[in-house]
């Protein structure tokens, strides 16, 4: 599937489009990269979700002490 779009209103989009029960996210840990959000803007996102959608959100946390592989 090809999207095209602001990544936020996709995301939305998408969880409308199919309805979902849920959605998982990972939460930023630093500055933003090139495709990703700040804190802020994570915050704003999620909180745009808890409005226009009707799934449940679940945010990830890394455990600081594990490392990936």
């Amino acid at each position: 599937m090809v999207r095209q779009g602001p990544i936020s209103n996709e995301i939305i989009n998408l969880f409308k489009e199919k309805n979902a029960d849920y959605i998982i996210l990972g939460q930023p840990t630093g500055p933003q990269d090139e495709k990703g959000f700040t804190v802020e803007q994570f915050e704003e996102f999620t909180q745009r979700l808890r409005k226009e959608c009707q799934g449940e959100i679940v945010l990830a946390m890394a455990d600081a002490g594990t490392a990936p592989g």
